[in-house]
């Protein structure tokens, strides 16, 4: 993967409940280059950005998590940091085409 060099020292806040799933994406955003500031949930997620005060340039967000979903954790970043790019991700569309791939093979 190539990356444009100014995108490199982009800081990266990358939000999951699943851990293997947030620790396989830091793995590779690191593997680019990017600094990654990683938790496993909205509400660890709201502590680094309001303990830390960390400099976030960019937000990436499962969807799908208990207490509060991305789409809300989105908007209380952006209302407190309207600068951050912010993209909403989720996994709900792999494991329902993996299903429908294992259907149709065991029809075959």
């Amino acid at each position: 993967m190539v990356v444009p060099k100014n995108l490199v020292t982009a800081r990266v806040l990358l939000v999951d409940d699943e851990p293997q799933q947030l620790d396989l994406r830091a793995q590779v955003l690191r593997m680019c280059g990017f600094s990654v500031l990683t938790a496993c949930g909205p509400v660890e997620a709201m502590s680094i950005i309001a303990v830390r005060r960390a400099r976030i340039d960019v937000a990436i967000l499962d969807y799908h998590m208990p207490i509060m979903n991305g789409g809300v954790l989105a908007e209380r970043l952006r209302s407190c940091c309207p600068e951050v790019k912010i993209g909403l991700e989720t996994s709900v569309l792999a494991a329902l085409y993996q299903r429908m791939i294992a259907r149709l093979s065991a029809e075959r």
